[in-house]
């Protein structure tokens, strides 16, 4: 069974553009928001989360919080997709134990490589 990736990004374009780099070696889940993404993780588990850090409603760092006090899926790796360099950001993603952080707009090998070292 292939491992599982669950995209977490309002961008409809970024978070077409991950699914098609990672498709053809991982199941691909998506979420439009971090309140659709904690309702999708109550139902499936999965291996990897890409999370955006600027969404509405629920941030990235906000969404990242409830998943770690989460115990049944705290445990997830998570990597943050951020369109800024802001590292109090960074910082904070990285005090709630993120695998690792990419930058957008993203190049693909890079993207692909990331992901293939966090699982």
């Amino acid at each position: 069974m292939r491992e599982s990736i669950l995209i977490v990004d309002d961008d409809v374009v970024s978070l077409k553009l991950a699914g098609m780099i990672l498709e053809k070696d991982y199941e691909i889940h998506s979420a439009k928001s971090g309140l659709d993404a904690l309702c999708f993780l109550r139902r499936q588990r999965v291996d990897l989360i890409l999370l955006d850090v600027e969404m509405p409603i629920m941030n990235g760092l906000k969404t990242l919080e409830k998943i770690r006090s989460d115990r049944e899926i705290a445990d997830i790796p998570v990597i943050m997709l951020t369109s800024s360099n802001d590292k109090e950001t960074i910082i904070d993603a990285c005090r709630m134990e993120i695998i690792d952080y990419v930058v957008k707009p993203f190049i693909p090998s890079d993207l692909l490589e990331r992901v293939e070292k966090a699982l």
